[in-house]
């Protein structure tokens, strides 16, 4: 195991393991990372630039307040992590890629929007607050989440899974939730923006 303070700016690194060091407004320059494991660190407050994270996992990790600019992120895990108010946007169609896990994690006030996302992962997470607005989440799974106060205005989520998910708001008068799928008793909240009385 290395600490993440030892990687160097235009630098590549391949199947490291990087241990529970404090590295908490640390700034990383376009540094590549694959098959590599992040466990226990305390990212707060990091900066991250032109970086790219390829079948990675970040376990037990705090990314509170992590700022990433223009940074790819493909075929990553997060398990367990605190990553909260993090602007997950990607500039130029570059960051966000496929298959994003997201298990046990502590999302809440994260910014989604506009993120081009199909069959990203949430599971057991605590998305509150979180912003998904205009966000392809075709094929997403919110399993077991929490997603009070969450927004999706005119997201896609054209089959995606919200069974066992709760507090979530949608619009289900647009053809962007087709193929959905519920659980009860929760899905009764989708009667909401219907303008009708349930009794």
């Amino acid at each position: 195991m290395v600490a993440l303070t030892t990687a160097a700016d235009g630098e590549e690194y391949v199947e490291f393991t990087y241990d529970a060091t404090d590295a908490a407004d640390v700034v990383l320059a376009s540094v590549s990372f694959e098959d590599c494991v992040f466990e226990g660190l305390a990212l707060e407050s990091t900066r991250l630039v032109h970086c790219s994270f390829v079948d990675c996992v970040f376990r037990d990790c705090d990314l509170g307040v992590l700022l990433a600019d223009d940074c790819v992120w493909r075929d990553v895990a997060f398990e367990r992590c605190r990553i909260q108010g993090v602007d997950w946007r990607a500039p130029k169609g570059a960051g966000l890629g496929n298959q994003l896990r997201f298990d046990g994690c502590f999302l809440r006030y994260g910014v989604f929007m506009a993120a081009h996302l199909p069959r990203v992962e949430f599971a057991n997470s605590d998305l509150r607050e979180t912003e998904f607005s205009d966000a392809d989440l075709t094929g997403a799974s919110f399993a077991g989440c929490d997603l009070s106060g969450a927004r999706f205005h005119n997201a896609r989520l054209t089959e995606a899974d919200f069974r066992g998910a709760q507090g979530y708001d949608l619009d289900v008068t647009t053809k962007l939730i087709k193929g959905a799928t519920f659980s009860m008793p929760e899905a009764v909240r989708l009667l909401n923006g219907l303008d009708i009385t349930v009794e």
